[in-house]
Parts: structure tokens; C-alpha cells; sequence
């Protein structure tokens, strides 16, 4: 129990965290964002920069600023690295040695600006933005002197993931993007579709357009290598385009995790799948997995005791006004705000309890958390000292809507599927009220 010395002070909730990782070391995954040149490559893993081997040996930690580093690429050279990151809270164009050291910072602009890669002639770095755009919804391609200076705005009106050919005259290119949006298997208007553009003759050539979404070219000698969820399976994989025959084959055949954000270095495509790097030879066809493994300091875990003030996420208010739940770092907190008291309610690490709603008897809660496995509803007294009650049984979704019958008998809630279910407490069947296919499922009235 936690008694605080002013008003204010009662919003803030202590919580323990727990370690959870053995301090040696085992393959890591959840990298991102991979470059490669030659031998080498560099990725990020936990917002930092890392440099590794392509065999995943000589793993060197380049960055570990409190902000996030993304987007790396190789100079053509390979003696420095490109980034996006946000050492002074916005996100901007840095440079810096492959070898490391103080990172030099290339762009000004309050809007935020991604790294597309370097231009081939090593001089110049291409990155995207919306600041010169017409509009936020769209970016435009700038270029930015290695040495500093004012970015120049590409002459494309509209363009986002590119690829420049090796002579530096064209360029592949995507209008608009959707890599950062959860719109797997989109149809619709939205989809990028890759096109051309000839910087001498000013001309621009739709060359990859169907319902599919086609993004993240990379041009190779005389073939466009870009990503698609076109073919049976629907799932990211990587095709290539041939610029002479205009034909189009499927390269890689991933059904279960697909092709996130390849980068080019010869003839060699980096990028991720399933959490981990892969390489594809693009002469000779074959795929090489990266095993990477980062060891992590033992006390990485060990338990702290954090402030959730400016956590929380949710508030329940009682049926007497006089008490409050809050969720916070996936821990449930009863807080009284006229005994300046807060008590953690469930005190489950690594597990997520949320959206707790009270019964109108104003002496129990409800509340989801997936201490299963998946997650599910339970019911618990305020004053806890027992084991929570699950009352419902749902299949692998995500849950929400969660909302107590006036007559505290039944709890409705919804599901991703856009469905609305009650739960009849007294004998625990659970019926299916309606499914709203365009808007979602509402709360319980």
C-alpha cells in the first residue's frame, strides 16, 4: 500500500518489474531494418544500431541513445552509415562511422524524415518527407549533401520507397506507402503500385500495377526486385521485375511470415522474416539465414521499481465515486483519492490485465488479462484474496467493449472479428448478439 503527501501524488503508482531473459546468450530475434555491404551488415535491435559479420559473428553495439535508430544504410563505399533517428526528439537524417563514434546530424526540418538510401555516387543521401509535400498524407523525395547543408526536393511530386538504378539516372519508386500501416492483404485504393522515373528524359513509367500491394523496390542490374503479397499464399515475398522482357517471377515463397524491408548491396537482398535476417543471392537464388546473437547484461531485467503516473491507460470510476481503477504497465491499480491510498490490484508481472469495469454492485470488477495464454474475462472482488474467476472461454482474439448488464447479471464484450457476445453468469453461455461488419462492435446498453 502506497500513501502519498499531496493530491496530485495519488495518480502516481509504483510497480515492479521482474527479470524475465538468461544473461546468456541465445539467438536474437525482433531485429529490423538490415543493411548489408559485402561481408558486413547492420540492423537494428532494440532502437540501437549494431553492426555484425554476415556469418552473425564480430556482433559490435554502434548506438545506445535513449531515442530510436532506424533505416541504416551503408554508404557505397561502406566506410559510413546513413540513419534516421531522434537524438533531439524529432526524427532526422544523421551520419556517422561504421567504426562508430559521435553521429553528425544533416537535417533541420520539424517534419519527420526517413532514410531511403544513399545516392550511388556516395556523395549525397536521399532520404522522404512530407515537408515539401502538398499535403501530410503524401511524401516527396529530398536529397541532402553528405558534407550538410539545405536538402534538395526531388522532382517527383509524389514518391516514397525508392531505389535509384546503379548509374544513378533512374529511379524505382512507390507513390505512396503502406509498410508502416497493419493493412495485410489490402485491396483498394491505397496500394502502392512500383513505377520508373528517368531523370534526363523526365519521363515516368508505370511498370508493376495490379490489386496487390507492390512496394520496397531495390533495382539490381537489369531487374527491379521489390515486395508483394500477390500469388496464392497472399503473404510478403520477394519478385522480380526483368526491365528488358517485362516479365515478372516469384523469388522466395514465404507462407507463414513474410518479406519486411530488404535492402540492397550488390548482388546480395537483406531483410526480415519471422523476427530474424535473411540473405537472397540474386545470382545464384539461394537464401541464407543470419544467426545473430547479442548478450544482454544480467541485471537487463532485474527488478526496478517504476512510476506509472503518465502510464495509465484506462480508468473505471466505482459506483460510489469514491474509488478509481487505472491501468497501468499491464498492471490494475485501485486508487481513493479522498485517502490518498493506491493498491495494485493484480500484481501479475509479465502478464496484461486491462480494462477493468465494475459490477453495479459496486464489490466486484471485471477485468481481461491473458495470463492463459489468450486472452480472456475475469471477475474479482475489490478486495481480492482469492483466485480471479474466468467466465469467458473465447478463441484466439483480441478482446474489448467490455461492459457489465444493468443488473450486473450478464458482461457483453466484443471481439476483432467485430462481434458482440454475453456472457450469462449464472450458467456461464456465452451467445453471440450480432456482428456489425463496417463499424464494430458497441457497448453493451
Amino acid at each position: 500500500m502506497c500513501f502519498f503527501e499531496n493530491k496530485k501524488a495519488f495518480f502516481a503508482a509504483l510497480i515492479f518489474t521482474f527479470a524475465g531473459l538468461p544473461s546468456a546468450a541465445a539467438e536474437t530475434k525482433l531485429l529490423r531494418y538490415p543493411d548489408i555491404h559485402k561481408d558486413k551488415i547492420v540492423f537494428c535491435y532494440g532502437g540501437d544500431l549494431y553492426t555484425a559479420s554476415i556469418t552473425g559473428q564480430n556482433v559490435k553495439q554502434l548506438t545506445s541513445f535513449p531515442g530510436e535508430e532506424l533505416l541504416p544504410k551503408f554508404s557505397p563505399d561502406g566506410e559510413q552509415i546513413a540513419f534516421t533517428a531522434e537524438f533531439e526528439g524529432n526524427k532526422e537524417i544523421y551520419v556517422m562511422s561504421v567504426h562508430g563514434g559521435k553521429p553528425r546530424r544533416l537535417t533541420f526540418h520539424p517534419a519527420e524524415e526517413y532514410i531511403v538510401d544513399w545516392h550511388p555516387d556516395g556523395t549525397k543521401i536521399i532520404f522522404r518527407s512530407n515537408g515539401s509535400s502538398s499535403s501530410y498524407r503524401f511524401n516527396r523525395l529530398h536529397s541532402v549533401s553528405v558534407q550538410g547543408g539545405l536538402p534538395t526536393v526531388l522532382e517527383l511530386a509524389e514518391a516514397d520507397l525508392s531505389s535509384y538504378n546503379d548509374r544513378g539516372d533512374q529511379i524505382a519508386f512507390c507513390r505512396t506507402s503502406l509498410e508502416t500501416m497493419l493493412w495485410k492483404r489490402y485491396r483498394g485504393g491505397a496500394g502502392p503500385n512500383i513505377w520508373t522515373y528517368d531523370f534526363i528524359n523526365h519521363k515516368a513509367e508505370l511498370i508493376i500495377d495490379d490489386v496487390s500491394i507492390n512496394h520496397h523496390p531495390l533495382w539490381i542490374g537489369d531487374s527491379i526486385y521489390f515486395v508483394s503479397d500477390r500469388g496464392e499464399t497472399k503473404e510478403q515475398n520477394l519478385w522480380a521485375y526483368n526491365c528488358k522482357s517485362k516479365e515478372v517471377r516469384q523469388l522466395t515463397f514465404y507462407k507463414d511470415w513474410g518479406v519486411k524491408w530488404p535492402s540492397k548491396g550488390g548482388d546480395q537482398i537483406i531483410y526480415e522474416n519471422e523476427g530474424k535476417l535473411c540473405v537472397y543471392n540474386v545470382k545464384s537464388g539461394k537464401i541464407a539465414n543470419i544467426k545473430i546473437e547479442i548478450a544482454l547484461p544480467d541485471n537487463f531485467l532485474a527488478a526496478t521499481v517504476k512510476n506509472v503516473q503518465d502510464k495509465m491507460y484506462s480508468a473505471a470510476i466505482s459506483p460510489d465515486g469514491k474509488r478509481v481503477i487505472v491501468g497501468a504497465r499491464g498492471e490494475l491499480f485501485c486508487l481513493e483519492p479522498e485517502k490518498k491510498i493506491s493498491r495494485n490490484l493484480t500484481g501479475t508481472p509479465g502478464i496484461n490485465e486491462r480494462s477493468a469495469v465494475w459490477n453495479p454492485d459496486g464489490r466486484h470488477y471485471a477485468y481481461i488479462s491473458d495470463i492463459s495464454g489468450e486472452e480472456q474475462i475475469y471477475i474479482q472482488t475489490e478486495e481480492g484474496g482469492q483466485k480471479p474467476i474466468q467466465v469467458s472461454q473465447s478463441i484466439k482474439s483480441k478482446l474489448g467493449g467490455l461492459n457489465w448488464s444493468p443488473d450486473g447479471k450478464k458482461i457483453g464484450y466484443s471481439d476483432k472479428r467485430a462481434c458482440f457476445y454475453v456472457i450469462e453468469l449464472e450458467t456461464g453461455e456465452t451467445k453471440k448478439i450480432f456482428f456489425n461488419e463496417y463499424f464494430g462492435s458497441e457497448r453493451f446498453v
